[in-house]
């Protein structure tokens, strides 16, 4: 019939022969099926979203930890924590500060030209925390590592400036 010639019915029984070639036919074919599957699904799973978890009260204690500097503020956080937390409401961070109070305070400032009080939390230096939590959402050395670093630059020279004239910290904090 691919050839163009007529065809007449197959015959009523199948040979050994012909039974064992379309065995090798099936076969040949599960197998192209199967490799243009895994084809396709090396395409089409690269491209799909993998999804992401909703960030837990822990990773968000451990990350305003480890922001870089002494001071955080919402804002600053939001913007420059890892991505995955970028998202979490103001109402959860402020839970999470208040629950890591063994590791510094939150403070309300007033800074000029803002219209809201700005609410800041101070880190503790690693020398204030004498007994490190056991349950600590990180490492002491961490801590220290970061509590040392340069301010992130949304905390602004006002909100340091008003920080001072409230008397929560002193300019050999910030320095």
């Amino acid at each position: 019939m691919l050839n163009g010639q007529p065809t007449s019915n197959p015959p009523e029984t199948i040979t050994e022969q012909s039974y064992n070639k379309a065995t090798v036919y099936v076969q040949h074919l599960h197998a192209q099926k199967e490799m243009f599957t895994e084809f396709i699904k090396a395409i089409v799973e690269p491209a799909t979203e993998k999804p992401r978890l909703q960030p837990t009260s822990l990773d968000i204690k451990a990350a305003i930890l480890r922001f870089p500097g002494r001071l955080v503020t919402y804002q600053a956080f939001k913007k420059f924590s890892p991505r995955c937390l970028r998202s979490i409401q103001k109402q959860e961070y402020d839970a999470c500060t208040q629950a890591i109070a063994d590791f510094g305070e939150v403070v309300e400032i007033r800074v000029p030209r803002c219209a809201q009080r700005l609410r800041v939390f101070i880190k503790k230096t690693p020398g204030e925390i004498l007994n490190w939590p056991m349950d600590a959402p990180c490492t002491r050395e961490e801590y220290q590592q970061r509590v040392t670093e340069p301010l992130n630059r949304l905390i602004t020279g006002n909100v340091q400036e008003a920080l001072i004239r409230a008397g929560h910290i002193t300019r050999e904090d910030i320095a």
